[in-house]
């Protein structure tokens, strides 16, 4: 241990040792003043001693708290690292409706239910009896009675008129192949927008002065058959 050399009536309020070229001094924790040259001083020495023990005591205080802090400090990181990096599970996607049943289930409320056969429906024989066509208007509705554009197939059967019987519906005279409107450019080319309704141009190879039945069918995608008759007046 260094030796000190105090003198009276200094007071010492700094721990450095300052060399000059006369004496040392060394500073103690508390202001102190020494006495005369020449005197031993074990209380300095004593007091150094206690300040070691009180440091030693103080130490594992001053680790533990440090690990507290860094255990803080990890643990915060990690919360805030966690709640910023994304999910390692994949967002679910909804499934896209790539099965047709339930695609058409889907559409089950906007599509038809009815079948009507427009009055403006007529045989036009102004071309004579060999060229006798027959305009047809048919219009789609569905569940609230709405005109809507669907697909389908249409087909169109025509009947002799038997009058005074329960069953009018006749020998069948024409039947034309089935019209298939499931493409929509087909479908738009039959659709008329102005009467919300498709429209027909058939030819009919013979075509009495009679009355006939008119039955229109329609194949809907989903599975149904919607039809509707009409009576077709010829003219006198």
């Amino acid at each position: 241990m260094q030796s000190a050399l105090s003198i009276s009536g200094v007071v010492l309020h700094s721990k450095r040792v300052y060399r000059f070229p006369a004496c040392d001094w060394v500073a103690a924790s508390k202001p102190k003043v020494l006495g005369m040259v020449g005197e031993s001083h074990p209380q300095p020495i004593r007091q150094a001693q206690g300040s070691a023990s009180l440091e030693a005591a103080t130490l594992p205080s001053s680790i533990h708290k440090y690990y507290c802090y860094v255990v803080v400090v990890l643990f915060a990181s990690f919360l805030v690292g966690a709640g910023c990096e994304p999910s390692s599970r994949p967002a679910q996607v909804p499934a896209e409706p790539n099965d047709d049943l339930n695609l058409s289930s889907f559409y089950t409320h906007f599509a038809p239910t009815k079948i009507d056969i427009l009055p403006l429906t007529e045989l036009d024989t102004t071309g004579g009896a060999q060229r006798t066509r027959l305009n047809l208007y048919v219009s789609l509705l569905d569940a609230f009675g709405s005109q809507i554009k669907s697909p389908g197939v249409f087909r169109i059967e025509l009947y002799d008129y038997v009058q005074r019987s329960a069953e009018p519906k006749g020998r069948r005279t024409a039947i034309w192949p089935d019209i298939d409107l499931t493409d929509p450019a087909a479908n738009n080319n039959y659709w008329n927008d102005f009467l919300r309704a498709y429209r027909f141009d058939l030819p009919i190879e013979r075509a009495g002065s009679q009355d006939y039945i008119l039955q229109v069918t329609c194949l809907c995608p989903s599975g149904s058959r919607l039809s509707s008759d009409f009576a077709l007046r010829s003219a006198k």
